[in-house]
């Protein structure tokens, strides 16, 4: 974890000199930078490879005007896996990611388009980036493009400590976007709703379309388009542990 870090450029990291990083199961995260790219700040021909991380909550301000966290100039970065909840400028390709801001779902990406960091972590006022059972990055990376680059599913760990592939329910079990795996089943007593068109609610969490169309398949076998939305109560998340920070 790279965390409550400060510079002029590039809080968190910084990448230049044609350097070419690759970054698994990693946070940046409530890093700070005077000028530009609080979390990372990319420069010089860099191509930063980032696979299951999560930049979150940094913060970069020149003259109190708020400016990207995130920025690439003259440089690539690669996103797959990732949760990118900051600002984003310069040149990047993203797969199975979560950008704040962006509304292309292609490649696996998902639609932020009225997504708010609280429909996503845990409890981020608090600084909790753990993931919610019902948000849009549970279950939603690609196996594939984690063992690509080199990780084993089978071994594994994120960064809380717990087991990157959780086994549980569904049976088809798919990677998490962003540094956590998300470590719950689906409740036994899980309640099923169907009075809304497009959401269903329960006293606690509303659950998005495709955690629904992800239970029917894998679940209840039906095909999503015979039946309108569920909701299912979610269970408890495990605690995460404490991962290693690394400070300046």
């Amino acid at each position: 974890m790279l965390k409550n870090n400060q510079a002029k450029d590039g809080g968190g990291m910084t990448n230049q000199e044609r350097s070419s990083p690759e970054l698994l199961n990693v946070s940046i995260e409530s890093n700070q930078a005077t000028e530009s790219g609080s979390g990372m700040y990319n420069v010089d021909l860099s191509r930063p490879i980032l696979i299951n991380v999560s930049i979150v909550g940094n913060e970069a301000s020149v003259n109190s005007e708020e400016v990207p966290s995130c920025v690439s100039e003259n440089s690539s970065l690669t996103l797959n896996n990732c949760i990118i909840w900051d600002e984003i400028t310069g040149g990047y390709t993203a797969q199975n990611s979560l950008i704040k801001s962006n509304t292309d779902n292609s490649n696996g990406n998902i639609d932020a388009t009225g997504l708010t960091a609280e429909d996503v972590f845990a409890d981020p006022a608090s600084g909790d980036y753990t993931l919610l059972i019902s948000g849009p990055a549970f279950n939603a990376g690609s196996n594939d493009l984690y063992t690509d680059a080199g990780g084993d599913l089978a071994n594994d760990l994120d960064l809380a400590g717990n087991p990157r592939l959780y086994v549980g329910v569904p049976a088809t079990d798919i990677i998490d976007m962003g540094a956590y795996e998300l470590q719950s089943d689906l409740p036994e007593d899980a309640t099923f709703s169907y009075d809304s068109p497009s959401y269903c609610q329960n006293e606690e969490d509303p659950t998005p379309i495709f955690l629904y169309k992800l239970l029917l398949f894998t679940v209840m076998g039906v095909v999503p388009s015979a039946l309108p939305p569920v909701m299912v109560k979610p269970s408890k998340r495990a605690a995460p542990t404490s991962p290693a920070l690394i400070t300046t």
